[in-house]
């Protein structure tokens, strides 16, 4: 997972301009932390916190921090961890994560497992994601592949 979105880096300044104004890029480099420095269990609920906790839209302005305290707490971050890495990783984490996005994207989510593009509105994403998965998972199992 890679929090970048439409985002237009320029390494020469090195600035990052979001779709969704400097709230989005400063949400995204919350997220990039958590993926970062926290396994998949926890960033993961992170993520699905902040989609009910932060406003939707455009905003010129970074949000609250608390917003991202309180949903690290809630899904075992240990928030300190990420806010250093917030604080001091920011134009790093996002440098790698526009290298990280593919530059032929239209849309997001642009999802790609191994590399392929999966057109969502063609192919089910469950399935697709548990035909590639090499390995037992109880979400799978009960799929008929």
């Amino acid at each position: 997972m890679i929090p970048y979105g439409n985002a237009l880096i320029n390494t020469t300044a090195k600035t990052v301009e979001c779709q969704h104004g400097a709230g989005e890029c400063d949400a995204n480099v919350w997220e990039l932390c958590a993926v970062k420095w926290f396994p998949s269990d926890q960033h993961l609920p992170f993520m699905e916190c902040l989609t009910h906790s932060l406003p939707m839209g455009y905003h010129d302005e970074p949000f609250d921090p608390k917003i991202f305290e309180d949903c690290s707490e809630k899904a075992g971050l240990w928030f300190s961890r990420l806010k250093s890495c917030h604080d001091k990783d920011a134009w790093a984490i996002q440098k790698d994560a526009a290298d990280q996005t593919p530059d032929d994207h239209e849309y997001v989510p642009w999802v790609e497992i191994n590399g392929s593009h999966i057109d969502e509105e063609k192919v089910d994403l469950v399935t697709a994601i548990c035909d590639a998965y090499e390995g037992e998972f109880e979400g799978c199992s009960a799929m008929e592949r």
